[in-house]
């Protein structure tokens, strides 16, 4: 991400899902008047997941700064929230776990409790910004 390999000005969009921008590379990328479409979570994203690991951790979440930050570089077009919950089948836990840096430094017992009481359901919260190239 810090330098991708590819050529300058070649793209009219890029997305950006659930990871770190690095904005000075978006901006070599876009072609003139390309979009970047950028998706962040929040608050109660894996709202499930955050209480079982973390509650009365005293870890608090705010995407504020990230927001910020993308209108700092992009002239915002759109700003969409999308809020779900999502059935969580037994089958699914495992890459569910895998799949995110919430369990990182997370105590053993508590992922093997949430491992073997999952929820029922998990909670997707999302921010999908679009911006253009300014």
């Amino acid at each position: 991400m810090a330098n991708p390999p590819l050529v300058s000005q070649q793209f009219n969009v890029i997305l950006n899902i659930l990871s770190p921008a690095n904005y000075d590379a978006f901006h070599r990328l876009l072609c003139e008047g390309g979009i970047v479409i950028k998706v962040i979570p929040n608050r109660y994203y894996l709202r499930e997941l955050r209480e079982a690991l973390w509650e009365g951790s005293g870890r608090s979440f705010s995407n504020d700064r990230t927001i910020q930050l993308f209108k700092e570089h992009f002239e915002p077009i759109e700003v969409q929230r999308v809020s779900y919950t999502y059935p969580l089948e037994s089958g699914q836990v495992q890459p569910l776990l895998a799949m995110t840096p919430l369990v990182w430094r997370a105590e053993d017992s508590k992922l093997n409790h949430f491992a073997a009481h999952p929820p029922t359901e998990i909670t997707v919260d999302l921010t999908v910004m679009i911006g253009n190239k300014r």
